[in-house]
């Protein structure tokens, strides 16, 4: 009996450039280390299962939370904002539940340089190029092969069309009304507080801390990222806990620290005290 073919790798190359690309360091900005360790453990399992996609299930992120310690809910919000930056297919994901990306499939590829295990059509980010898949045995001619490159672009084309019209325009004018909204939100104003551990100060410098992290999204060109108020108290959560700009402690009261002219008059009149009561004594 022949042995079965095995689908996925026991390895897969690393790009040394890894931590300079700008998708992951925008996905590093939001999560910090928890969505570096997410994506790559993703990249994991791609590989070693079926070698260049991954069917995504509720059992899936139960499993993956278990292995790397990190909640399900996190590691939902993760895998949205990695398919949000590109680097997984969005496509595919939204409509089959799949990650796999035209790099993934392109490392894959690069590996196996075998027809055994091929890229199935449908998930298919390479466009047009070579795929790996076993040449048919009827003859093609190039002009059905170039009209079929034709039609396969211009329905991607058809698709990005579609996908654009959906991408939501910067909200950034409804920060005010959110930062109020969250304010006034008690429950949520309690838990933020219990999760900063700072305390009264903290809940205290909540107004001033929402501004610095509107400020912060502007300054790193982050404002596309925030497109609802649940988008702006999550990022605002990972900005606090990842970033902290000023410290609670900076923003207590002012101690009642003498100046250095108050200290010499008091020097100088404990002095004379001293020598008024040497007086005395003479």
């Amino acid at each position: 009996m022949a042995r079965p073919i095995k689908k996925g790798l026991d390895y897969f190359p690393f790009d040394t450039n890894f931590f300079s690309n700008i998708r992951v360091l925008r996905l590093m900005n939001c999560y910090g280390a928890e969505g570096i360790n997410t994506y790559i453990a993703l990249l994991c399992d791609i590989y070693r299962g079926d070698g260049y996609f991954l069917k995504i299930s509720d059992d899936y992120f139960f499993i993956l939370s278990k292995q790397i310690e990190i909640k399900e809910e996190v590691i939902k919000m993760i895998i949205q904002k990695c398919v949000e930056l590109g680097l997984f297919d969005e496509n595919l994901y939204q409509t089959l539940g799949i990650l796999t990306s035209k790099s993934v499939q392109k490392r894959y590829l690069a590996v196996t340089k075998r027809s055994a295990n091929p890229i199935i059509p449908e998930f298919n980010c390479i466009n047009g190029e070579n795929i790996g898949v076993i040449a048919s045995k009827t003859p093609v001619s190039a002009t059905e092969m170039r009209q079929t490159k034709e039609n396969k672009t211009k329905e991607k084309e058809t698709k990005q069309n579609s996908l654009t019209s959906f991408i939501p325009v910067c909200v950034r004018g409804k920060w005010p009304e959110w930062k109020d909204e969250l304010l006034g939100d008690e429950d949520w104003r309690a838990a933020a507080t219990r999760q900063s551990g700072g305390g009264l100060e903290f809940n205290n410098c909540l107004p001033s801390l929402l501004d610095e992290f509107c400020d912060y999204l502007v300054s790193s060109s982050e404002e596309d990222s925030v497109e609802t108020k649940k988008d702006f108290a999550r990022r605002f959560h990972y900005w606090w806990q990842y970033h902290k700009i000023k410290k609670i402690s900076a923003r207590a009261e002012p101690s009642t620290k003498l100046s250095r002219i108050e200290e010499i008059n008091r020097v100088g009149d404990a002095s004379l005290e001293i020598a008024r009561k040497l007086l005395k004594c003479a």
